[in-house]
């Protein structure tokens, strides 16, 4: 009995090898790979999507205070043409677009307000202000390393997972499905003109691909390390983005 494996997981001990040497090939590698490079082409799929009666809205509504911020600041008022020019003639923003707009929009506020003065890190402006910081940022973060886990298994030949791609599996679909989560419900949120696009339901579906291939791709041997790992690390990123967002302080 000792030797059985843990309930729902792959043998322990080290996988055994084919007549040429070689290690057998992995069904969760290969879902761990394929889900990490569909999120991200989610990427640059469209996110949000903008019906055509609406387009001619949001240009009218948006290019009076373009055009008025380029007599100031026109390398500013540039990004935000960009970013219209890709909902009026696009009729979406892809992920990246909202990476662009995020940065554009933090660049923008730290021109206007400047940068949070000492003793007031909890006041809601700054709060504001390092939340486009941390979105802008952390969105990218998740495509760069899905296509580095993707490049991992690619060049292992999908066999066996170590501990550390599977810990960071598990850590980057659940990071992901709560990024997915949280933007559809923003975007339902924003008005009735306004949908989810086709990008962020396979980021979705990716993410818990990502979390699957990570969870049950774990041997009898090494699951409670991989979870331990994954729990501490996404314990550790919640606590640390909302110290920086909401008092901007890290330990």
């Amino acid at each position: 009995m000792a030797d059985l494996p843990f309930p729902g997981f792959v043998a322990s001990g080290p996988a055994p090898e084919r007549s040429d040497g070689r290690r057998p090939f992995r069904f969760a590698a290969l879902v761990g790979a394929v889900a990490s490079a569909l999120w991200v082409v989610a990427f640059f799929l469209p996110w949000v999507e903008f019906p055509d009666a609406d387009r001619a809205r949001i240009r009218a509504a948006l290019e009076p205070s373009i055009d008025s911020l380029a007599t100031r600041e026109p390398e500013h008022a540039e990004r935000y043409r960009i970013l219209l020019r890709e909902v009026v003639d696009e009729g979406h923003l892809t992920g990246l677009d909202l990476h662009h707009f995020a940065r554009s929009a933090l660049a923008l506020n730290r021109l206007l307000i400047g940068t949070e003065p000492r003793g007031h890190d909890l006041d809601r402006p700054w709060v504001v202000q390092r939340a486009l910081h941390s979105a802008g940022y952390g969105l990218l973060a998740l495509p760069i390393l899905g296509a580095v886990v993707a490049l991992l298994l690619l060049a292992g030949g999908f066999r066996r997972i170590g501990s550390p791609v599977l810990a960071l599996l598990v850590i980057l679909g659940l990071l992901s499905t709560v990024v997915a989560v949280a933007w559809l419900n923003f975007a339902e949120r924003l008005s009735t003109g306004i949908h989810p696009g086709d990008g962020i339901h396979l980021a979705l579906g990716a993410s818990v691909a990502q979390a699957c291939a990570g969870l049950f791709g774990v041997s009898a041997k090494t699951w409670w390390r991989v979870y331990a790992v994954a729990l501490v690390a996404i314990g550790a990123v919640a606590f640390l983005a909302q110290r920086y967002v909401t008092s901007g302080s890290l330990p």
